[in-house]
């Protein structure tokens, strides 16, 4: 590996691939947690910070996504935005189809809408330049 952090959190990743699927969601939705989008005492995200034991059948993508909004994703820094997709990308490397199946929609979600928001912040610079 060509910086030491890439591959602590592929080593890290590894040994979480390691674990059965059933261990996973907490994971996932703790995944999220640095971005800072979801409050604590909302409704459908509250499961995911007030217990240690989440069902893969209670895990629901889409209670997580809808804190991925343009103005939640435009106030990231870019370092963060970045970062995510890189930590992203390295699950879907790292994980085989099992593990990564049952979390593949939160994934492409926020994947699409960090991209979105890259491409709504380019077209509006764009157009200031245009402006100017």
């Amino acid at each position: 590996c060509q910086k030491a952090s890439i591959c602590h959190r592929k080593s890290i990743l590894s040994f979480i691939a390691g674990l059965d699927v059933v261990e996973l969601p907490l994971f996932f939705a703790l995944l999220i947690k640095p971005l800072q989008i979801v409050k604590k005492t909302d409704g459908p995200a509250n499961l995911f910070w007030t217990s240690d034991k989440v069902s893969i059948d209670e895990f629901q993508a889409d209670a997580l996504l809808e804190y991925f909004t343009l103005d939640n994703i435009a106030n990231l820094s870019w370092k963060k935005k970045y970062g995510f997709l890189h930590v992203i990308e390295d699950i879907i490397g790292v994980f085989d189809e099992l593990h990564i199946r049952p979390f593949l929609d939160l994934l492409v979600g926020c994947v699409v809408r960090l991209l979105e928001s890259c491409t709504s912040s380019l077209e509006w610079a764009s157009f200031r330049s245009a402006q100017l």
